[in-house]
């Protein structure tokens, strides 16, 4: 990106781009990664898509997945999940 050129797009690491995914089946269908952070503690972890797929079924809606969620370390339901795409 030369200075000065205002049309250039800055570079955005992979993680950081908002993949369009608005229900369990579109992360699977794109390849996607759950992730789940705590807002109380900072806990992290990876969810497995495939599982709450089946049980929760692929027509269920991201946004409403995070009142369904726990944190496994402090118990609070202050977690909220984000789909990003796999690091290549």
């Amino acid at each position: 990106m030369k200075p000065g050129n205002r049309n250039a797009r800055p570079l955005v690491p992979p993680q950081l781009r908002f993949s369009g995914a608005k229900v369990l089946g579109d992360v699977l269908v794109e390849r996607l990664y759950l992730r789940a952070i705590c807002r109380n503690c900072s806990h992290r972890a990876s969810l497995s898509s495939v599982e709450l797929a089946q049980r929760l079924g692929y027509d269920f809606p991201l946004s409403d997945l995070k009142d369904r969620l726990r944190c496994s370390k402090c118990g609070k339901r202050q977690v909220d999940v984000t789909a990003v795409e796999p690091v290549r």
